[in-house]
């Protein structure tokens, strides 16, 4: 978009201008974002200001005094006179700001969200007014070197979520009073949302539940209220909220008798009792209490940022059920049909940790084998683990996901003995529809596994094939111990550090020798040496001929692998085969839609040539199957960053960072946002951690070096380039790349491109090349272009 902005219709009309300031900083007209002066920080800052001065007016002297508080008084005027010239120019009209020495915007060119908002509050307008509530006020954005303005900030957005808080309570008094208690129910939830530690606004939301008959809801508000306080305060459950509970609980106690459980031959060790796994409702809290004075205390405070982690998953799961709630899937009313399933982890209850990965195989094979099932919703396997991970009960899990079933189950093994118990159960009634226990031997493990989704498939459809089930569990080996060593190698690659991708590559090689034709093992061991590539823990030349080699065997022993032809995708990628990649994306996308990590390769893919907005749309599918993926998550962020969206992408990466905090992909993007926005402190905290995993990262030299440098550290920045250039020299290609990178952005252009000649661009690389905002004065560079055509990635 050009930097003018036609500010007239054809129609003779104004056209008007809209800034969001809830939730974001953006100006818009017809709905769509105005890139120049959305790149103009300070311009967002001063609109801003006017906007929320509500038509009052702000002064001169106070505008410059907000925006360049280094600068004295004439030369901070002056700024304030161009700005003002700038924006108006952009807008198209030089009445878009009115007034002399007294500063506001012309309503009838530049509406605002938080005017509207406000005025609508004013009017008690109030479901007006939280529609329009977008979110914080500036979420993400940042003005460097401006501390009063962003102290200013800070008041304004507690204010407006004050006022947002309070219209939700004043809905939720209202719509108990004229007796609408569904009314009532969805105003309290979205109150309880903006303090999910209160305990008024729990012990207000379960009364409501309570009394539409919904006591199970209830019951969970309270589980979810309990495990939020434990798990991010440490602190126990509020004494009101407890006391309801508990009293609710004694009303509607239902005792459930488990099945018995078969005795093991008395030739092996007898496992415990208590194998079979129990679907209730939320235990009793018995420690004791801390008043609720205390936990907002800490909610409110800044180190209870933990918080934002039981946030992110929350909403994660939350667009995950929006998702699938725009699909034929349940009633008409919006519920659960019986054909939906979550499968909890099963439980190792062995005695011994090393047999998680049996545990946790069987849990990944029958959650696979029932996506297979046409017409069953199943929960993705990350989510269900995160909320079993909060001490979430089976009901509450059940609940959260929008699903009417739930299969959980326990493991135990001794020697070449193994034990499966499983039950399904329909959370509504907490009716057991199913349940069985499988006492084997170890080499039986598929037979157990098909009999398991056979039954529980019978179970939701009130019939049973003998035949149904077998063919929804793949038997990729015949060999039982390959199968294991198959296990622990992707039991060890979901942990994602150094030693644990070598141990997989170990397993998966293992696996190998034992049966030369397991072609998922192969797909397995092509998919680890990615990650090692990835992640810069093996040479990327050497782990991506080692992925590629691997990636062929497999798809020789078996064309319709999907995970096989995503890897060998990858590898085409990383050699600049990017029609041949794309064709092996598509193909692995066409065999298993729900793969989230061939989506999430395709999206980096696409990104490396440049098409965001395609790129976007399979990131929106890969989080859509796995809403939890930590690299899905971070490459949303990456998207807007590549757009130039520098607030979208600090919002998108802050929240995927949530999710996990030390994953390399979402602490580098940030860090380099950061270091965009000129917050360098910031900054270079995020590279130290990130650099404490893969110092070798790509990008991550030159970004410290940038730190270092407007930091006043030149030494160190000196330093760093030296041991990078050391690297290079001794033929190591991340290193060359990596020292490319860190000269583009310290703006020492011919130094750059005379290294990106000599570079071997793997995926990594071409993303960053893209991306990362500390080279955008390179992308400006005629070479650029000319380098993006070498490459095979220009447009």
């Amino acid at each position: 978009m050009s930097a003018a902005v036609d500010g007239e219709r054809t129609d003779g009309l104004l056209t008007v201008f809209r800034l969001r300031t809830l939730g974001g900083a953006a100006l818009e007209r017809d709905g769509v974002t105005l890139d120049t002066v959305g790149a103009q920080r300070k311009t967002l800052a001063l609109l801003t200001l006017l906007a929320a001065s509500r038509g009052q007016g702000i002064s001169r002297d106070r505008l410059a005094a907000y925006l360049w508080p280094e600068s004295d008084t004439e030369r901070a005027r002056g700024a304030l006179k161009q700005a003002l010239h700038v924006v108006r120019r952009q807008l198209g009209s030089p009445e878009a700001i009115l007034g002399a020495s007294e500063l506001r915007l012309n309503p009838a060119y530049i509406e605002s969200d938080v005017n509207a908002f406000l005025g609508a509050i004013d009017e008690g307008e109030l479901e007006h007014a939280v529609a329009l509530y977008g979110g914080a006020f500036l979420d993400g954005f940042y003005l460097p070197g401006a501390p009063e303005f962003e102290e200013w900030v800070s008041t304004q957005r507690d204010d407006y979520a004050r006022r947002y808080a309070a219209a939700l309570d004043r809905l939720a008094s209202a719509a108990e009073a004229r007796g609408d208690l569904a009314a009532a129910i969805e105003w309290l939830r979205r109150l309880q949302a903006t303090d999910p530690f209160s305990g008024r606004a729990t012990l207000r939301l379960m009364r409501a539940l309570d009394a539409t008959g919904e006591r199970v809801a209830a019951l969970r508000c309270a589980q979810v209220h309990e495990a939020l306080l434990r798990e991010e305060l440490e602190s126990p459950p509020d004494p009101e909220v407890a006391a309801l509970a508990a009293r609710l609980r004694e009303e509607s106690r239902r005792p459930t008798t488990p099945p018995e459980v078969a005795s093991p031959p008395p030739s092996i060790a007898a496992p415990p009792e208590d194998l079979t796994p129990v679907v209730a409702l939320p235990a009793e809290a018995s420690s004791p209490v801390r008043p609720d004075a205390q936990v907002r205390t800490a909610w409110r405070s800044p180190i209870a940022l933990a918080l934002v982690a039981v946030a992110a998953v929350v909403l994660a799961v939350a667009l995950f059920v929006a998702d699938r709630r725009d699909r034929p899937v349940g009633n008409a009313a919006g519920l659960p049909t019986e054909r939906s399933i979550a499968v909890l982890p099963f439980a190792n209850v062995s005695g011994d940790s090393a047999n998680e990965h049996l545990s946790d195989g069987i849990t990944d094979e029958l959650t696979t084998a029932l996506s297979r099932v046409q017409g069953l919703r199943v929960a993705p396997r990350t989510v269900t683990s995160a909320l079993k991970r909060r001490g979430l009960d089976a009901g509450t899990i059940a609940d959260t996901l929008g699903v009417a079933t739930v299969l959980d189950g326990a493991v135990w093994r001794a020697g070449d003995r193994l034990k499966v118990t499983a039950r399904l159960v329909n959370v509504r009634d907490n009716r057991v529809l199913w349940s069985e226990t499988y006492d084997r031997e170890m080499r039986d493990v598929f037979t157990i596994q098909a009999e398991l989704v056979r039954a529980t498939l019978g179970a939701l459809q009130g019939r049973q094939s003998l035949d149904e089930g077998a063919g929804f569990v793949a038997r990729p080996t015949s060999d039982p111990e390959a199968y294991e060593l198959y296990l622990r190698a992707r039991y060890s690659w979901k942990l994602r550090s150094r030693e644990r991708l070598e141990q997989a590559v170990l397993y998966y090689h293992r696996a190998i020798e034992r049966d030369p034709a397991f072609a998922m093992a192969y797909a397995g061991l092509a998919e680890t040496y990615v990650n090692l590539s990835n992640f810069g823990l093996l040479e990327p030349g050497e782990a991506l001929a080692r992925a590629g080699v691997a990636a062929d065997r497999a798809l020789a022993l078996d064309p319709q692998l999907a995970e096989a032809h995503a890897s060998k995708a990858f590898v085409l990628a990383s050699t600049q085969d990017f029609r041949a990649s794309e064709a092996a994306f598509r193909r692995a996308i066409d065999l298993n839609p729900s793969y989230t990590w061939a989506r999430h390769y395709y999206t980096l893919l696409l990104l490396m040539l440049g098409r965001t907005d395609e790129a976007l749309e399979q990131n929106r599918q890969a989080l859509a199957s796995d809403p939890l993926s930590l690299p899905a998550n971070a490459t949303r962020g990456i998207i807007l960053l590549q757009r130039g969206d520098l607030t979208g992408a600090d919002r998108e990466l802050q929240r995927a960072l949530t999710l996990s905090p030390k994953f390399q992909l979402t602490l580098y993007y940030l860090a380099v946002v950061r270091a965009a926005q000129g917050r360098y402190a910031d900054a270079g905290q995020l590279l130290e951690r990130a650099a404490l995993q893969t110092p070798g990262f790509t990008g991550m030299p030159g970004a410290r070096a940038v730190v270092f440098q407007r930091t006043g550290r030149e030494r160190a920045a000196d330093s760093l380039l030296a041991e990078v250039e050391a690297q290079a020299r001794s033929g190591d290609e991340r290193a060359r790349a990596n020292l490319a990178f860190a000269h583009a952005a310290l703006g020492r252009m011919d130094a750059a491109f005379a290294l990106f000649d000599q570079v071997q661009w793997d995926v990594p690389a071409l993303i960053e090349l893209r991306a990362d905002p500390l080279l955008q004065p390179m992308r400006s560079d005629p070479r650029y272009p000319a380098l993006l055509q070498k490459i095979g990635a220009g447009r």
